[in-house]
């Protein structure tokens, strides 16, 4: 999926519940993903993005979005 799909809106609402949450977040290390750590499981977990899907397109449109969430932080 692209940056530039991706309804700024999503994003915004996305990082009210991670702030909110108080959820970790960090880019993948090898996908094109944003991982989240689950408060229950202590594991970390894929952010599902409106598409249903996990990853972005490229490592620049994941930053993108990952950037995107942090500046809201």
């Amino acid at each position: 999926m692209n940056a530039a799909d991706i309804d700024p809106e999503w994003v915004k609402l996305r990082a009210e519940i991670l702030r909110r949450d108080g959820h970790a977040f960090r880019p993948h290390a090898i996908r094109h993903a944003i991982e989240i750590k689950s408060l229950t499981t202590n594991q970390w977990c894929l952010l599902t993005l409106p598409s249903g899907l996990y990853d972005f397109a490229t490592e620049i449109d994941r930053d993108q979005i990952y950037n995107s969430l942090r500046a809201l932080q």
